[in-house]
């Protein structure tokens, strides 16, 4: 017997735990909330490359992510498992090497003039005449200090946001892993299943559906006498 089509339009999509979207739209949140770090880091001129780094994982991951709900809930047709898989892989990689860039980045951050611009020189600098009194002696020092602690405070706000950054993005790094084991472990059971890879396509024939019946769940086997026909009975 040939193998029948499939009758569904949801026919290639593995079947994961409904709390796999709810996962996929917390790291798309989680993405954002980095990016918007990331992108905040990028504003200091500390020529630091991690800062566009992350916003690449970001911007990667939301198109990843963006892919697999609009496939899986609106356009259907154009899902294919393999694809998502992959870049799944990508993310598990690229997300690794992000939060491991910052948080070294961050741990080794030193407070000095580096990485500021001629508006954060030119705002300290206002702050420190307001300290300075020529009249006093030691005004002087009073003017350097305020303006160090000025430009300090700027650059501590830089590494808190990087080691946020850093910390927000293994979290977003763990959830990336997770899903990849669910995906790839529903795909497994898809491919073993029978069911088709893309829309349309064939229920193809398997171990556990030897008959590429359309409809065998993922997972279970087809007994070979379902497929058998009732002898008609003589009039």
């Amino acid at each position: 017997m040939s193998n029948m089509a499939g009758t569904q339009s949801r026919d290639h999509i593995p079947r994961v735990h409904s709390a796999f979207k709810f996962i996929v739209i917390a790291k798309i949140v989680i993405a954002v909330v980095v990016l918007g770090l990331a992108t905040y880091g990028a504003t200091f001129n500390d020529f630091f490359a991690g800062n566009g780094y992350a916003i690449f994982c970001c911007i990667a991951l939301l198109l990843t992510e963006g892919y697999y709900l609009a496939a899986t809930i609106f356009f259907t047709h154009i899902f294919n498992p393999w694809v998502y898989l992959v870049m799944s892989l990508f993310q598990a990689v690229w997300w690794l090497a992000c939060w491991a860039n910052l948080a070294s980045w961050a741990s080794a951050y030193k407070l000095v003039y580096l990485g500021l611009d001629l508006s954060d020189v030119n705002d300290c600098s206002d702050k420190a005449n307001q300290a300075y009194d020529s009249t006093e002696p030691d005004s002087l020092n009073d003017w350097d200090d305020a303006y160090l602690k000025c430009l300090q405070d700027r650059r501590r706000r830089h590494r808190d946001a990087i080691g946020a950054a850093a910390g927000i993005g293994a979290l977003e790094w763990i959830l990336v892993v997770v899903t990849l084991v669910l995906f790839a472990l529903a795909l497994r059971r898809h491919r073993r299943s029978g069911a088709p890879f893309s829309a349309g396509a064939a229920w193809r024939t398997t171990s556990e559906n030897p008959h590429g019946v359309a409809g065998a769940g993922a997972g279970t086997h087809v007994e070979s006498h379902q497929m058998q026909t009732k002898p008609k009975t003589a009039v």
